[in-house]
């Protein structure tokens, strides 16, 4: 019992470490500022979707092997979540909404068609998954993850 615990609390360490390794350097002190738009035309202020509430942001691609495992996980997180997602170098707005469609995805996206907020944000990795609270990123994840990481995470910001 007592080597399963430490064994865990190990894995717990190294796992953070490596998230704050992955962390793009352009996140670690940022404040959104640009005006997004979603799929809808409307636009999207994580500044004030953020206020007093945590908001998982996740960028993803359609091309993206890993994000056809997470994508279900961050669909059921948004039943109870406040999510906004990023739609990488995925194709026009219209391919996107038709993937989105083709695989029960509601949440919210952005459709970042050219890698824009991508190099700005410097996201080397999909999936990539951000914890935004009042603007500021709490956390930052890359790869797989469970539904209870993201719900953890969600928690403590």
């Amino acid at each position: 019992m007592k080597e399963g615990v430490v064994f865990a609390l190990l894995m717990l360490v190294i796992a953070t470490a490596l998230d704050w390794w992955r962390q793009p350097e352009a996140l670690k002190s940022q404040v959104f500022t640009p005006t997004l738009y979603d799929l809808q035309g409307q636009t999207v202020d994580l500044v004030e979707m953020s206020q007093d509430k945590p908001v998982l942001v996740y960028v993803w691609a359609t091309w993206c092997g890993v994000c056809r495992v997470t994508t279900p996980i961050v669909e059921w997180v948004s039943g109870d979540h406040t999510v906004l997602s990023i739609a990488l170098t995925s194709g026009n707005n219209d391919r996107v909404q038709r993937y989105m469609t083709a695989h029960d995805i509601t949440f919210r996206t952005v459709n970042d068609e050219r890698n824009q907020l991508g190099r700005d944000w410097q996201i080397r990795y999909t999936p990539t998954f951000m914890i935004v609270r009042n603007g500021q990123i709490q956390s930052v994840t890359s790869g797989f993850t469970t539904p209870w990481g993201l719900l953890a995470r969600l928690w403590l910001a």
